[in-house]
């Protein structure tokens, strides 16, 4: 009888550790499933943009002189007010617009000297939104204060950016694709010290390559963290502000809309635009930038290019938790994505001549609303 006793104790911690070790394998799964989200393609995605897109409006500016139209818009930034701030490479000031479009007054100058910059870019916001300029000749950061936006204080970088954002605590993350630790990405304190780096590419000529179309961007989110994707293939990273990885995304197969970029042609150097390397890049699309649209959705960006420049391009729409929505998605004109905020989209319409009368007609901002 005791052994009797003694077996079914056996057999009941054998079972019990069976079921323990099962449940820990369910939740390793979830676990897995919740980190590493994969993206099917769904049939019924929207494909044209004005079914995901609509309240289309012109942003007109107000203030200029006709000698001073835009005409090369390479960044803009709005702050939390809906007020305008234009970088134009034919200008040597940030151009700063109310939320009406009228001009309130420039920012910054050409040169070295404080709150002046040589080659402006980057323009980006703070909690507080206050405004910083990056100088990617100087490799400096220039903040100036909201409201007034006047010049505050400036602090050299020693990596180049390819973009950034400024946390909560007024730390920097940025991609650095020059660095010489070879990760992409860097965190800055407020004196422009490294305390942290994430992504190390797995092919590092490949990486080096891609510095030539300036393939690194990240895009904030709400929840205290940010996403970045790498061209080589479509997966998305999420990262949180301490470059911890929290979730990646995976298309399931490679498609049409989904195209997972081959290897680098190996025997060349990366830094040489060569023939070959030019036929290789132009091959298809190229998965490069991704940015958050709402709460729910993110977009990536996929392009051709042709010498340098976007020749084509169309958008995918995702939810954060892995649903396409929308595929193929072309702007309705040539332009640019330059700045999508709080669920709305901005494109800049590339400047054109005036087919009667032959004039170059300005850049003009497309606002959309996104309606999903």
């Amino acid at each position: 009888m005791g052994k009797r006793k003694n077996r079914i104790v056996i057999y009941l911690r054998i079972f019990i550790m069976i079921v323990f070790m099962f449940l820990i394998s369910c939740n390793k799964k979830k676990s897995d499933d919740n980190n590493n989200i994969i993206i099917k393609d769904n049939p019924s995605a929207y494909t044209k943009w004005d079914e995901i897109f609509t309240d289309h409006k012109i942003i007109k500016f107000k203030g200029l002189s006709e000698e001073n139209e835009l005409v090369d818009i390479r960044d803009l930034g709005i702050n939390s007010k809906g007020e305008y701030f234009i970088q134009d490479s034919k200008k040597k000031s940030i151009l700063y617009f109310d939320v009406d479009g009228n001009l309130k007054k420039t920012i910054g100058g050409y040169g070295e000297g404080p709150g002046e910059a040589i080659m402006p870019a980057l323009l980006r916001f703070d909690d507080n939104d206050n405004l910083y300029v990056y100088d990617f000749l100087k490799k400096k950061i220039i903040k100036f204060s909201f409201p007034s936006y006047n010049y505050e204080t400036e602090f050299k970088i020693k990596e180049t950016f390819y973009d950034y954002f400024i946390t909560i605590n007024k730390e920097i993350i940025a991609t650095t694709p020059y660095s010489t630790d070879n990760f992409v990405i860097h965190k800055y304190d407020k004196n422009g010290k490294v305390i942290g780096s994430a992504f190390l590419p797995e092919d590092l000529k490949f990486a080096k390559f891609i510095t030539t179309f300036g393939l690194y961007r990240i895009s904030k989110t709400r929840k205290k963290g940010f996403l970045y994707i790498f061209p080589d293939k479509y997966k998305i990273y999420q990262y949180d502000y301490n470059l911890r990885l929290i979730r990646t995304y995976t298309a399931e197969k490679e498609t049409e809309y989904f195209p997972f970029k081959g290897h680098f042609p190996y025997g060349e150097t990366p830094y040489e635009f060569t023939k070959k390397n030019q036929r290789w890049w132009e091959s298809k699309f190229v998965p490069w930038r991704v940015k958050r649209l709402n709460e729910k959705c993110f977009f990536i960006e996929l392009a051709k290019f042709k010498r340098h420049n976007i020749e084509d391009s169309f958008i995918n729409i995702h939810t954060f938790d892995g649903k396409t929505i929308a595929k193929g998605v072309r702007i309705p004109f040539k332009g640019i994505i330059r700045y999508v905020k709080d669920g709305y989209i901005y494109v800049v319409e590339t400047d054109r001549v005036d087919e009667k009368t032959g004039d170059l007609i300005p850049q003009v901002i497309h606002r959309y609303r996104f309606r999903l």
